[in-house]
């Protein structure tokens, strides 16, 4: 039996005002937020079920195409996720799609050896004197600092490495930059953030542009293929936005999911919660790649919800543009 809730044309208004306020990304996007309100809010009444209201929200949301954007029932009896991740979720499901997340994309039988394991990232030696390393987060900045020193060391004589960052779900900006800086030739700009002002529409405050430079103690210039999908999401494809800069890298894979910016969980007065991006993410040129994703150098189509059974056609690929670029 559908569950009734007090007043859900507040809650509605209390929603899209709360998108309304804080979302970074309608200029963007060239969204007419208040056209989707004159929509959806014929949708609804005083006798709406607060399940056929979670599904209005998530529909009117749906059109933002972001895959931050999420609406989480009390107690999480319903989570909705928009954008690239709601739709593998839709496949797949939730539960699939958070075991999907867990997991290591590369096939065993390319690794020479037993796959080493490092506060969250897995690394190996491949065919060729070529190293691999896939992490599925930016997680602890101290950590993933020690972490890094480690594993470039230990593939220092290699030919190449091949940096896997399909499923990862990001986190910490300051963490994919410090990895970043471990293959940076010199410092180089990638990356200009802002905060939506909640006062003024298209308004934005502190900014900031990020860079790339060498660490003294940490180099690597060697060939480096990034692999990328779209389950390569946040933070991690503000990480691929730095490692594009860099002449000896190149991005394998398919599109990114889309979704930049930063974002925050705000209460709703029914016991749900929304979570609202709210700034503007651009590349150093200002162009912003929210909804869009970042594009590979070399492009391969992929079903991330798919497992990858023999061969994988992103490390093969990898491998032959690493032995060719020695060549050269």
């Amino acid at each position: 039996m559908n569950k009734t809730i007090n007043d859900p044309i507040d809650v509605f208004n209390e929603i899209w005002t709360l998108y309304n306020t804080r979302y970074g990304g309608f200029e963007t996007k060239g969204i007419d937020w208040k056209n989707l309100y004159d929509v959806y809010r014929t949708k609804i009444n005083e006798n709406t079920s607060e399940d056929e209201l979670f599904n209005v929200v998530a529909s009117m949301l749906r059109h933002l195409n972001d895959p931050h954007i999420q609406v989480k029932m009390l107690n999480s009896k319903r989570h909705f996720y928009a954008g690239t991740i709601g739709n593998i979720i839709e496949d797949i499901g939730f539960e699939n799609m958070k075991k999907l997340f867990s997991s290591r994309p590369a096939v065993d039988k390319y690794f020479k050896q037993e796959l080493s394991m490092l506060n969250g990232f897995s690394f190996a030696w491949l065919e060729d004197g070529i190293g691999y390393i896939h992490f599925g987060e930016f997680g602890n900045y101290k950590k993933t600092e020690k972490t890094m020193e480690k594993i470039i060391s230990y593939f220092s004589s290699s030919n190449g490495i091949i940096l896997d960052i399909r499923r990862n779900i990001g986190g910490d900006d300051h963490v994919g930059k410090l990895i970043a800086d471990c293959f940076a030739d010199k410092k180089r700009e990638y990356m200009i953030t802002s905060t939506k002002n909640r006062l003024v529409h298209y308004c934005y405050a502190d900014k900031k542009i990020w860079s790339i430079k060498p660490k003294k103690n940490i180099k690597y210039l060697n060939p480096v293929i990034l692999l990328i999908d779209k389950t390569t999401f946040s933070a991690a494809e503000n990480f691929a936005l730095a490692m594009r800069e860099l002449p000896h890298i190149k991005l394998v894979g398919d599109t990114t999911a889309g979704g930049f910016a930063d974002a925050d969980w705000i209460p709703v007065s029914c016991g749900w919660e929304v979570c609202i991006p709210v700034g503007v993410f651009t590349d150093k040129s200002g162009f912003c790649w929210e909804g869009i994703g970042i594009h590979p150098n070399y492009k391969v189509r992929t079903d991330p919800t798919k497992p990858i059974n023999g061969a994988d056609e992103l490390v093969e690929l990898s491998l032959s543009l690493i032995r060719n670029s020695k060549k050269e």
